[in-house]
C-alpha cells in the first residue's frame, strides 16, 4: 500500500539531491554534475573544489561501421554524475567486464576546478591500448587530483576500438578509421563547448605525444584505403556476400561480442588508414611534405620501455623478481622477427642492428644472458626511436620541443595495482609506469582498496611533480 507514496517521495529527494550540483549550458542542453573536493596538504597543498562531469555524450549513439554523427539536443538536464559504458573490446586485455561495455559508448568527463580560474586552460587526453583496449570511464583516468594540482580542466574521452572502430574492407566502401573519428568528434564539442566552462576557445596548441610506436609512425599505415583482412572477418562471421556492402550489411546484424571476438581472432593487430578522408597520406610523408600542425611538444619515456614487449613474449615470468634468460641466438630471433614485421628484410641491415646492440665482450661465452640487450632493443625500436625521430621532425622546423625520460622503479607497478599482474620487479621502469603519476593516482580514494595509496612518500612527491610539470606545460607551453 506505502510502495507508491515511498518511491514518490524517494525521487522527491533525489531530484532535490541532484538540484544542489553544478550545472552548466552547453549546444546540446543542460548538464548537471557533482562537486568533489580534492584536499592533500602534505604533498600537493592543494585544498579545492572541482565540479565533475561524467558521461558527457558527444555524438548521437553511433552506427556500426560509420562515422560518428553530432550529438542531438536532449531534453531537460542530463544526469552527468556518472560513468557510462566503456568502449567494446577484449575482455581479457580489459579493466571492465562485459557487462559494462557497449557499442554506445561516446561519451566523455570533464573536470573543472571551481571557483574557475580565469581563460582556464583545457587538457584532452586520449587514452593509449593499441586501438584495442582502454576507457576513459575508469578511475586510471580520473582527472580530479590533476585539475586540482594545475588548477587546469581535463578531459577525457572514449573511441571505439578493435574491429567496431577500425574494420576496413578492400575497397573504398568501408574505409575504416571509425575510432580516429570519433576522437576527432571529441575534439570539435569540446572546442564547440568548451568556453561554457569558462576555458580559452583557442585550445591544441601543446601537443603532449606519449607511447609513439611503430604503429603510429614508423610503419606506414595502410597504404590503401581498405584492409583484405577485414573481408577475412565476413567470410569467418559467415558474411559471405558478393560485395563489401553485402558483406558488412550483415556483420552489422552479428552480435556485438561474438563480432570483437572473431575479429580479434583474425586480425593481427588494428591499424589506421590511408583513406583520403581521416587521412590522406602516411604520416611519414606528410612529415616529409611539411604538411602537419606545427605546436609546442612534451614528449617522453621511460627507462626500461622494452620490458613490456619481453614480458608479453614470456608470461611464465609474471610475479617472479628476475626476467627469462635470453640466449645470443634468441636475441637474434626476435630482433629479426621484428625488423621483418616492420618491413627491414635485409640481412645486412639486420646486422648491423645486431651490431648495435649486442655485448661483445661475452659473445662467445654460450650461457651469457642477453635480457638486457632485448630490453633495450625493443625499448628504442617500439618506443623511442619513433618519439625522437617526431621531436627532431617538429625541432627542424622551429617547434619547441621538451622531452622527459623517466628513471623511477615504482614501488608498485601500474599493472600490479590493476590486478593484472603480481609484482613483477623487472619491469622496472616499463611502458605505462609514469601514469601512475601523471594521473596522481596516490590520491584517488576510489583506488585505496587497490593498495595505489601505499607508494611511498617519495613517489606522492614525485608525483605531485608530475602533475605540476605537464599542466605548467599545458598552460604555458
Amino acid at each position: 500500500m506505502l510502495r507508491g507514496p515511498l518511491v514518490l517521495i524517494a525521487l522527491m529527494l533525489l531530484t532535490a539531491a541532484q538540484a544542489q550540483g553544478p550545472q552548466v549550458t552547453v549546444q546540446q542542453g543542460v548538464l548537471l554534475g557533482k562537486t568533489e573536493l580534492f584536499q592533500d596538504t602534505k604533498y600537493a597543498n592543494v585544498s579545492k573544489n572541482i565540479d565533475v562531469f561524467l558521461g558527457i555524450p558527444f555524438a548521437d549513439p553511433p552506427n556500426r561501421f560509420e562515422a560518428p554523427e553530432a550529438k542531438r539536443s536532449w531534453p531537460g538536464v542530463w544526469n552527468a554524475t556518472y560513468h557510462r559504458p566503456a568502449c567494446m573490446q577484449t575482455p581479457i586485455a580489459s579493466f571492465y567486464y562485459p557487462a559494462f561495455m557497449d557499442e554506445d559508448c561516446l561519451y566523455l568527463n570533464i573536470f573543472v576546478p571551481s571557483s574557475k580560474p580565469q581563460n582556464a586552460t583545457a587538457m584532452v587526453w586520449i587514452h593509449g591500448g593499441g586501438f584495442e583496449t582502454g576507457t576513459a570511464m575508469t578511475y586510471d583516468y580520473y582527472g580530479l587530483p590533476l585539475a586540482a594540482v594545475g588548477d587546469v580542466i581535463i578531459v577525457v574521452p572514449n573511441y571505439r576500438l578493435g574491429v567496431f572502430g577500425f574494420l576496413a574492407t578492400a575497397d573504398d566502401t568501408y574505409p575504416g578509421n571509425y575510432g580516429m573519428l570519433d576522437q576527432v568528434a571529441a575534439l570539435v564539442w569540446v572546442k564547440d563547448n568548451i568556453e561554457g566552462m569558462e576555458a580559452q576557445a583557442d585550445i591544441f596548441t601543446q601537443h603532449i605525444y606519449k607511447w609513439l610506436g611503430l604503429v603510429e609512425f614508423w610503419l606506414p599505415v595502410r597504404p590503401t584505403s581498405g584492409l583484405p583482412v577485414g573481408r577475412s572477418v565476413g567470410e569467418a562471421l559467415g558474411c559471405n556476400g558478393s560485395t563489401s556492402l553485402d558483406m558488412v550489411a550483415c556483420m552489422k546484424q552479428v552480435n556485438a561480442r561474438r563480432l570483437r571476438s572473431v575479429a580479434d581472432s583474425v586480425y593481427p593487430g588494428y591499424s589506421v588508414s590511408v583513406d583520403g578522408h581521416f587521412l590522406e597520406d602516411t604520416p611519414y610523408n606528410l612529415y616529409a611534405k611539411g604538411d602537419f600542425q606545427h605546436a609546442t611538444l612534451l614528449t617522453g619515456f621511460n627507462e626500461d620501455e622494452g620490458t613490456i614487449r619481453v614480458f608479453s613474449e614470456n608470461l611464465q615470468y609474471a610475479g617472479r623478481d628476475t626476467g627469462p634468460s635470453i640466449s645470443l641466438d634468441e636475441l637474434r630471433e626476435s630482433v629479426t622477427a621484428s625488423a621483418t614485421r616492420y618491413g627491414i628484410g635485409d640481412d645486412i641491415l639486420i646486422e648491423a642492428i645486431l651490431h648495435q646492440y649486442i655485448n661483445w665482450t661475452k659473445a662467445d661465452d654460450v650461457g651469457a644472458d642477453f635480457l638486457q640487450e632485448l630490453i633495450n632493443f625493443h625499448g628504442d625500436f617500439d618506443f623511442i626511436c619513433p618519439t625522437n625521430e617526431i621531436s627532431r621532425l617538429h625541432s627542424v622546423v622551429g617547434d619547441s620541443v621538451f622531452q622527459y625520460y623517466m628513471t623511477h622503479d615504482p614501488s608498485m607497478s601500474y599493472l600490479q595495482y590493476r590486478n593484472l599482474l603480481p609484482s613483477t620487479p623487472w619491469l622496472g621502469a616499463g611502458h605505462l609506469e609514469e601514469l601512475t603519476f601523471v594521473w596522481g593516482l596516490p590520491f584517488i580514494k576510489e583506488l585505496d582498496g587497490v593498495h595505489v595509496y601505499n607508494l611511498t612518500s617519495a613517489e606522492k612527491a614525485l608525483s605531485v611533480d608530475f602533475m605540476t610539470m605537464w599542466t605548467n606545460f599545458a598552460k604555458t607551453g
